[in-house]
């Protein structure tokens, strides 16, 4: 039994999008170029983190689709006014384990496929997804943005199922990304995301490869009704603690 803990990366992957600085490189997009939209202005370093954050905080909901290695997530996803209130709920598969994951009012429940009863994880395991959950809020993304860009690059415009999306190389400065890791300058990689941006600047599609590994995350469904709750009191059983001699 796997326990969902072979999820916590994917957890974290999933909202920590945004600041994943290891050794990432841009990867083609199949979609097709065109084009871009007549009247369409692209964002500039000075409007790029604002027009990005304020999307967010006006469609405070989202649908999240993962690859991640051989691990896979979809997920509902629900920002707050703070880091505290986000929550998400949804499946998983790690390549091991198929499974179900909530996260909500700062607690966390994950159970295996099949399973009747979920896990709920210990205090010190929360406080650890909930940390790399926020990286992904608005705020978390706007302070990231703002003091982190070294050059911005608008590409062109992609038609894809539900319109028009724009795409945007950003290249991260290692002074900033050093600080954040913690780490000497002659250690941090060169780090550029591409993002595509609708035309109400929310993020809609991200490709990047981090240490070795894919991360093809797309995002919809921005601003739409979802419920995340708690599963029942009596599905629910604290998560076994690993003995020395285990």
């Amino acid at each position: 039994m796997s326990w969902g803990k072979r999820a916590l990366p994917l957890a974290a992957t999933a909202l920590a999008l945004p600041a994943l600085v290891s050794g990432c490189r841009l990867v083609d997009s199949h979609w097709q170029l065109i084009e871009a939209e007549p009247g369409y202005v692209p964002l500039t370093e000075a409007t790029f983190a604002d027009a990005i954050t304020e999307a967010m905080f006006r469609h405070p909901t989202m649908h999240l689709e993962m690859e991640a290695g051989v691990g896979t997530m979809s997920m509902d996803v629900r920002y707050g006014a703070t880091d505290d209130d986000l929550a998400m709920t949804g499946t998983y598969d790690d390549g091991v384990t198929v499974g179900e994951m909530t996260i909500v009012d700062g607690e966390a429940y994950f159970r295996d496929e099949g399973e009747r009863i979920y896990f709920q994880l210990p205090d010190y395991l929360v406080d650890q997804v909930l940390a790399e959950m926020s990286m992904g809020s608005p705020a978390e993304m706007a302070s990231t943005f703002e003091s982190g860009i070294e050059t911005l690059e608008y590409g062109a415009s992609h038609e894809v199922e539900y319109g028009m999306t724009h795409r945007y190389d950003v290249r991260m400065r290692k002074e900033f990304l050093a600080d954040e890791l913690d780490v000497p300058i002659e250690r941090v990689p060169d780090v550029t995301y591409r993002l595509w941006l609708d035309d109400h600047n929310l993020l809609r599609r991200m490709i990047v490869v981090a240490m070795g590994e894919t991360v093809d995350a797309t995002f919809s469904e921005w601003g739409e009704p979802v419920t995340i709750e708690a599963p029942p009191p009596g599905q629910v059983e604290p998560l076994p603690v690993p003995t020395d001699d285990v």
